[in-house]
């Protein structure tokens, strides 16, 4: 595996820390990058503060920017990584570009199940009344 430079390890680093902000807003608790990109005993680029409630996140997130993507190349390793009971998730971008995240479509349907049953039933009240 070819070594990256000291430029892309700090964009990725910075990217991880951005991205950890984002998802801890959504999540409501404090997530963070994982200490040296997942070097550690911990898979995947993002966990809870409280190492004890990584069982709660239902995600396993691998995280890229870079300015040219192989998703599935990301996708399998988010997948060959992810933890039993979690769900592989990659977040990418590249400079001054969205970001996006990838997941595969029975999962995303599965994640947001109950939401989507609570907006039909909105809409059926409406339309009956």
């Amino acid at each position: 595996m070819a070594s990256i430079g000291r430029g892309a390890r700090i964009k990725g680093a910075n990217f991880e820390r951005e991205i950890a902000k984002i998802l801890s807003d959504w999540w409501g608790s404090r997530l963070r990058r994982v200490p040296n990109s997942g070097g550690l005993n911990i898979k995947g680029d993002i966990m809870t503060e409280d190492v004890d409630k990584m069982k709660d996140l239902p995600f396993h997130f691998e995280l890229k920017k870079q300015e040219r993507h192989n998703v599935r190349d990301y996708y399998k390793q988010a997948e060959h990584d992810c933890p039993k009971g979690k769900k592989p998730a990659v977040i990418f971008s590249k400079n001054n570009d969205y970001k996006f995240i990838m997941m595969k479509l029975e999962d995303f349907m599965e994640f947001t199940k109950d939401l989507t049953n609570a907006n039909s039933h909105e809409k059926i009240d409406k339309g009956s009344e």
